[in-house]
């Protein structure tokens, strides 16, 4: 048997609802059955959404020309582009 975890989920009660009503129909024990067998099927497509928004925007920021990383806020290129905005900041100041 897999080791489980106790996940404490907050759910509308229409949610529950049908699941309970599907697992009368379906003879399960209990919504939470299906719960975890809907949640377990669905998760690789949720991934696989996820990553192709992702390449989507990325792909959006390419053609805006915008690279990721400024436009996330992370890595040496937006190190790069708040120390030339910092040094033009000290520019404007000293004339």
């Amino acid at each position: 048997m897999a080791d489980k975890s106790h996940w404490k989920l907050y759910l509308d009660s229409e949610i529950v609802s049908r699941y309970e009503a599907a697992a009368k129909q379906f003879g399960k024990r209990s919504g939470n059955e299906i719960a975890v067998e809907v949640l377990d099927k669905y998760l690789d497509f949720w991934i696989e959404g996820e990553i192709a928004k992702a390449q989507v925007f990325e792909q959006q920021r390419e053609q805006l020309g915008v690279s990721g990383a400024y436009s996330r806020g992370r890595g040496e290129e937006a190190q790069k582009a708040q120390a030339d905005a910092l040094s033009r900041e000290k520019k404007k100041k000293n004339r």
